[in-house]
């Protein structure tokens, strides 16, 4: 197995199950050390921000995170999904030029762009998550609405997790005009939808709050996330670290 750039890191573990059999599998392919998260030093890898990987994250100056994929999750516990590996921040932005090949192979069917819709949905950044990334949830949803209402008269309906799931988002996007959201993977299912979205997380910027009534409709960037992600199989054999070592972002 050939390491191009990177030297492996360390692959912080936590007491979670998921957690561990993830990173098990990344560091069998990278050739990384497994350490406690409580122990990590500033090169690492983990999965998710609980439980302590939040901590070894923010300790390290260089770290690889591991999530739920763009397209293709599977069952939780069951580990026959697509798993997301991102360079020294949570979600990839939209640059690159790859291939449609691997997008291809979910058999995704792109509706039309919608022509109308009678509310905005909001997703705001999960609790968890808003504290990891320094945006608080209620702060966000109370903002952005304010910036909305700047632009559009629409109905803004706020749809939330509630136990890892936003039970109503399906129903929502069928007379949606647009989802605004931080950084939510929602934006994917609401391209595929036909909805264009609004992100306004640094991390991957879609448009502006100011563009609401004539949103940029525009997914071409999702062959792009599909080949910034792999299956655990992928991870443990070294197919991920070796792609991630010539293509980091």
């Amino acid at each position: 197995m050939t390491f191009n750039n990177f030297d492996p890191p360390e692959v912080a573990v936590t007491v979670a199950p998921i957690n561990q059999t993830i990173c098990r599998a990344f560091a069998r392919g990278c050739g990384g050390k497994l350490v406690p998260c409580q122990k990590s030093g500033d090169r690492i890898a983990t999965y998710g921000i609980k439980r302590g990987s939040a901590e070894s994250i923010k300790r390290a100056r260089e770290f690889w995170y591991i999530d739920h994929g763009y397209f293709g999750k599977g069952t939780p516990h069951k580990f026959d999904g697509y798993y997301r590996i991102v360079y020294n921040s949570i979600i990839h932005d939209v640059g690159g030029d790859f291939p449609s090949d691997r997008l291809k192979k979910f058999n995704l069917e792109f509706k039309d762009w919608r022509k109308n819709g009678d509310k905005i949905i909001l997703i705001p950044p999960s609790i968890p998550m808003g504290k990891f990334l320094g945006v608080p949830t209620d702060k966000w949803i109370e903002e952005t609405k304010q910036e909305i209402k700047k632009y559009s008269d629409r109905k803004i309906e706020v749809c939330q997790k509630q136990k890892g799931k936003m039970s109503n988002l399906k129903e929502l996007m069928k007379t949606a005009w647009v989802l605004v959201t931080d950084h939510s993977n929602a934006q994917v299912d609401a391209l595929t939808q036909g909805v264009p979205v609004i992100a306004t997380s640094p991390m991957r910027r879609i448009g502006s709050v100011a563009e609401i009534e004539n949103p940029v409709m525009d997914r071409s960037f999702l062959k792009n996330l599909a080949y910034r992600q792999w299956t655990i199989q992928e991870i443990k054999s070294g197919q991920a670290w070796s792609e991630l070592n010539d293509f980091p972002q």
